[in-house]
Order: C-alpha cells, then structure tokens, then sequence
C-alpha cells in the first residue's frame, strides 16, 4: 500500500480520533498541543498574512486561525479525500474568496507565502523532498512540526504502535542538528514537555511569541 492509499482511506478517522476531546486520559495531548500552539503562534500576525499549510489535511488548522489575520489560505495535500472534506468545510463557512486548495505532491509547485506551515508533513515525506521545500520557501517564514529522534520510551511505544497500525509504514524520527543543516542558519527549534518527543523548527518574526 502507498502512503497516498494509506491517508486516503484513513485521514478522516485519523484526525477525529487524533482531535477528539476525551474525559479521562489522553493519549493524543501532544497532537492537540502541537494544534492549539500552531494556531496560537499563527493568530499572532498583526496584518492579514499569506498563509500556506503544506499536508494540509481535512483543515482543522486553518479553522483555529482568526479569519482577520488572514488575506488568503493556500492548502497542499496529496490525499484527494482530505481535500475533499476540507473543500466541503470552505463551502460551508463561505470561505471560498480566502481559501485556494491543491492535491498534489507538496514539493510539486511554489505558490507566493508569507508563512509555510506544517504539522506533521515532515514526519511522512524523504530527506530530499524536506530539502526541496527549503530550498523553495528559503526567503518564507516558516512553522514546522517534526518528531525529534531521541532514546525514549515514549518514541519506542510510537515506532511499535506505528509498524503496527500505519500500512505505509513508521514515520520518519529526525535529529534536530539534521534539520536545522537542511532549513538553514536562520532556523531555530522549540521544544515543550506537551509535545513529548514532538518539535517544531521554526524561523518566525520577532514579535511572535511561542508560549511559557
């Protein structure tokens, strides 16, 4: 199975269950943690900004964003089904003037940006194609999120559960100096123990503020 057949039959249940609220213990914190932060660092800019979200997904970020800080939102999935169901959401809310949406592989095409976003993007896609994406948004500000390879129990319990459950596969783990050579001396990493072994890499103005 390709990671494309894998996301398309499985993104709906994948991000109900990812974002779901639950009453009692939550094994999906740190995925609702790295939303909750993005969104948060996002609704900082202080004029309408050129957003683009690269694995996009059914658009559960660009819901979290204030619709004032945003002149136009730019969506990139290679999952048809994911479009779809975001497409569907645009329509609803009459979004449809703000929010342009792509399927296609994410290193396919350039579009202009004022920030490149992505949560979980570079978790599921090779070396190269990261590079790629850098070397393409270089003069961008970025936001992305990455699993930072480290010795944990945490990240063994997630490799385990990942060959066991994804059919494309386990996601990439990468170290942080890896990523920081990649995106370039600009780039910087923020940590938070609401992530476990999540990061994100990061070049954003001086003014946005990651929470204490």
């Amino acid at each position: 199975m390709t990671k494309k057949d894998f996301w398309n039959q499985t993104i709906s249940s994948w991000e109900k269950n990812k974002y779901k609220k639950t009453k009692y213990f939550d094994f999906n914190s740190s995925v609702k943690f790295r939303l909750q932060m993005a969104s948060y660092l996002l609704n900082q800019f202080s004029k309408k900004t050129k957003y683009l979200e690269l694995g996009c997904g059914s658009g559960y970020l660009w819901k979290q964003i204030n619709p004032s800080c945003i002149e136009s939102y730019r969506g990139v999935d290679f999952s048809n089904k994911a479009i779809e169901s975001f497409q569907k959401e645009v329509k609803k809310l009459n979004k449809t003037n703000q929010v342009s949406l792509f399927c296609e592989d994410c290193t396919k095409n350039i579009y202009p940006a004022e920030i490149v976003v992505s949560l979980g993007l570079l978790d599921w896609i090779s070396t190269d194609k990261i590079k790629l994406l850098a070397k393409n948004y270089k003069s961008t500000w970025f936001l992305h999120s990455f699993s930072e390879k480290r010795n944990s129990l945490s990240q063994w319990i997630h490799h385990c559960y990942s060959l066991w459950n994804y059919k494309a596969g386990s996601p990439y783990y990468r170290s942080s100096k890896e990523l920081l050579f990649l995106f370039g001396p600009q780039a910087k990493i923020y940590r938070h123990p609401k992530l476990s072994f999540g990061a994100f890499i990061y070049n954003l103005p001086k003014n946005i503020k990651f929470k204490c």
